[in-house]
């Protein structure tokens, strides 16, 4: 049975670090001035190391002022405020509200407003009319069409009048054969009952 003191053997000259590794030396200069700190880099700086800076705004900020102190958002056109912190709420609110501001210029005209159109009397004379949009008088105008030009109802379904008829009037939903069916027999029992007053 062997020792601890056995175990434990001298080191060698095998053990020994090899001479051909260089050891650092200690730093010669111990009086080195403390670093000053640096300073932070400037937006050009930053743009310049290839980090884009974020889009600035939606376009809604072309017609609302932002108050960043008070978080207030105000419409440029009718000075109505709304609460706005750009941290924490969207621009839904304010998009919103361009739709319905009654001074915003861009918004759509009234559905109710009168649309100048020129009525034909004679050759080459005529006046200027108001024109207000009726879903049920462009129904019996195209009544009428079907009855005076002698036309099949299917002609309502053809491919080309659906273009032509979106054309002159987008907010109009064309009616299937059968409803125009439906408007030229109204016709003809108005017109009936006309004669027979007569």
């Amino acid at each position: 049975m062997t020792s601890q003191n056995d175990e434990i053997s001298e080191p060698d000259a095998t053990n020994e670090a090899p001479h051909d590794v260089p050891i650092a030396e200690p730093d010669a200069t111990v009086d080195k001035e403390p670093a000053e700190p640096a300073e932070p880099p400037t937006q050009a700086q930053v743009q310049s190391q290839g980090t884009k800076k974020r889009a600035l705004r939606s376009g809604i900020w072309e017609m609302f002022t932002e108050d960043k102190v008070r978080k207030i958002a105000t419409c440029t056109y009718c000075n109505k405020e709304y609460v706005h912190d750009s941290k924490t709420n969207g621009t839904s609110t304010l998009w919103n509200h361009a739709k319905k501001c009654p001074k915003n210029p861009s918004k759509r005209a009234n559905k109710n407003q009168p649309i100048l159109s020129f009525e034909m009397k004679k050759e080459g004379s005529g006046t200027l009319k108001g024109h207000i949009f009726s879903a049920e008088r462009c129904r019996q105008a195209l009544a009428n069409m079907v009855i005076l030009d002698e036309y099949p109802f299917r002609c309502i379904e053809g491919v080309g009048f659906i273009r032509y008829s979106k054309e002159l009037e987008p907010r109009f939903n064309l009616p299937s054969r059968w409803t125009v069916a439906r408007d030229c027999i109204k016709v003809f029992k108005e017109e009936r009952k006309n004669l027979n007053i007569l």
